[in-house]
């Protein structure tokens, strides 16, 4: 049996990542590696284990 897959993340899952971050008050730096991280997964990357 393959391994399980990674649940695909959406839009929507994305958006509430970052603002949660921006609601608990994360610095601009970490918004932005999170802007990055996000727009990996749209260009169909993985998220790296330290993303998740």
């Amino acid at each position: 049996m393959p391994p399980p897959k990674r649940a695909q993340l959406s839009v929507e899952d994305l958006w509430q990542w970052y603002r949660h971050a921006r609601d608990i008050g994360r610095s601009e730096k970490h918004l932005k590696q999170i802007e990055v991280s996000s727009q990996g997964v749209m260009a169909g990357n993985a998220l790296g284990d330290r993303d998740i």
